[in-house]
């Protein structure tokens, strides 16, 4: 188990959508519905969990992380279509280090 107190390791999706983690059972995936739509839940569920092991954060981390970098991205590019002149540039050359070493810091804590 790591920080995130799932099973470490890459998650594997078998063709009973049994979930395996270093050829341990740690999931089932059950479904009503077929079960191509059941084993395509289980590849998701495996996905997500190997996801967050390669980088220590869960999907939604990640995309909350995308959202601030995103908005980050479109704050400099306003910022750069915005500069008149050299002067001014050096501004926003201090203003986007600013920005993306706020970024960097959430990203990171």
């Amino acid at each position: 188990m790591n920080k995130t107190g799932i099973s470490t390791g890459e998650l594997e999706v078998n063709d009973d959508n049994a979930i395996d983690c270093d050829n341990k059972r740690i999931a089932i995936a059950l479904y009503n519905g077929s079960n191509e739509e059941c084993h395509a839940n289980a590849k998701l569920i495996a996905e997500a969990g190997t996801v967050t092991n390669e980088c220590g954060k869960t999907p939604r981390e990640l995309l909350s992380e995308n959202k601030e970098l995103l908005k980050s991205l479109i704050y400099v590019t306003g910022m750069l279509s915005r500069r008149i002149n050299e002067i001014e540039l050096l501004d926003v050359e201090r203003m986007i280090m600013d920005e993306i070493r706020d970024v960097v810091k959430k990203s990171t804590e």
